[in-house]
């Protein structure tokens, strides 16, 4: 009876332990962005466009000025002036379209894109690109992109 209760314990402490294994298998990995140039960063993976946000108010109120179709897009920087507009199923355009950007260096933290707008890269992280421009006009208004990790 021991043998056969000691057998039932190590049959399912086995299977536990293949099953968070296989749990923790499906887990994503992040890219390491340490001592890589914004443009590397840029480049080395997909990014969802996840937020576009302006605020009169010196960032204290945004409203979201995205439209629907913008939220599932995805952009992939694939050259060092190229970006392609993936879109998704909830479609601006009729089909996935390249655009150019523009750096004047490498580690640049202004970025000519969107629109041909230049954006501040104001935070970076393996999963997490915002971007800030002041816009100047009857009021001076802030507007902030958001880029996730696709």
């Amino acid at each position: 009876m021991k043998k056969t209760i000691f057998l039932l314990s190590a049959c399912l402490l086995v299977l536990a332990v293949a099953c968070s294994k296989k749990e923790n298998s499906s887990d994503k990995v992040y890219p390491d962005i340490a001592g890589k140039t914004n443009r590397q960063i840029l480049m080395m993976q997909d990014w969802k466009f996840s937020a576009w946000a302006d605020s009169a108010e010196n960032d204290t109120k945004w409203t979201d000025e995205m439209d629907p179709c913008m939220k599932d897009d995805v952009y992939s920087f694939f050259s060092n002036t190229k970006y392609l507009v993936k879109e998704n199923g909830n479609k601006c355009y009729p089909t996935d379209y390249e655009v150019d950007y523009s750096m004047a260096s490498d580690n640049a933290v202004q970025i000519e894109f969107f629109d041909g707008n230049v954006w501040d890269l104001v935070s970076k992280s393996n999963t997490q690109l915002v971007f800030w421009r002041i816009v100047n006009g009857t009021e001076q208004h802030f507007q902030k992109v958001v880029l996730t990790r696709n």
